[in-house]
């Protein structure tokens, strides 16, 4: 009777082990088109205002979404560096070390694209950001609108390192 316990233990722990595995493997996969390091290539990218001279994106799975960093160099030099983890399902979670945004929102459209919505204390962002089908290049074009009403938009182009 031991035996059938142990024998009736292992498998049990064997299926929860590797219904993990897999679910945590299928949701990398899901967002796989949207992970790895992705440098600005400035003669590609347009925008109405000043922009980053240079922005570099390095996207890891977490979870069921994605933790990315970001570091950027202004037009006017200043060096910034920025977090945030956050799924794929419409809720705000928290984006450190943004001068100008303290949050971020994802909302998945397809297997290579999502929206986003970035808040701060004067400036909404919003945009999209679409992964092209060779998985080389991150387009995200976004609007950003300021406190005063002004809006600018943006479109920046990454290329996968």
């Amino acid at each position: 009777m031991t035996q059938i316990r142990k024998m009736s233990r292992f498998v049990s722990v064997l299926a929860v082990g590797l219904t993990l595995a897999f679910t945590s493997t299928a949701f990398a996969a899901s967002n796989s088109a949207f992970l790895g390091t992705w440098k600005l290539n400035l003669a590609k990218s347009k925008s109405s205002a000043a922009q980053s001279l240079s922005s570099t994106y390095v996207v890891e799975a977490a979870g069921e979404g994605i933790k990315s960093t970001q570091d950027n160099v202004s037009d006017k030099g200043v060096k910034t560096h920025s977090t945030y983890t956050a799924n794929f399902d419409g809720k705000t979670y928290p984006r450190v070390g943004s001068g100008r945004f303290s949050s971020i929102a994802f909302t998945r459209v397809n297997a290579n694209s999502y929206t986003f919505v970035s808040k701060g204390k004067t400036t909404t962002r919003n945009g999209t950001t679409v992964i092209s089908a060779d998985g080389k290049t991150r387009t995200e074009t976004a609007i950003d609108k300021n406190a005063d009403g002004t809006t600018v938009t943006t479109t920046s182009v990454y290329e996968k390192q």
